[in-house]
């Protein structure tokens, strides 16, 4: 987990719809804590679900479902493609 957190960090900190989400505080007033807490349990979801390269239990729409849903039930907020 200590591995992919900085990844992750590193690609929500260039996700212009998440970052807006943050900064106008669309997740209410702990909505900085509350991306925080989106880096770690996204990190653990991965891990959870990612055993490996060859034996990936998790495919695009899955990780897809589960960013929509964190981003409209946290955020307050839905994106399109």
């Amino acid at each position: 987990l200590s591995i992919i957190v900085p990844i992750i960090r590193s690609v929500f900190s260039r996700w212009t719809a998440l970052q807006i989400a943050v900064t106008h505080s669309m997740g209410g007033p702990d909505s900085e804590a509350k991306y925080e807490a989106f880096i770690d349990a996204f990190g653990q979801y991965l891990t959870r679900n990612v055993r490996s390269a060859s034996s990936m239990s998790l495919n695009e729409n899955d990780i897809q479902e589960y960013l929509d849903e964190v981003l409209d039930e946290e955020f307050n907020t839905v994106l399109d493609d």
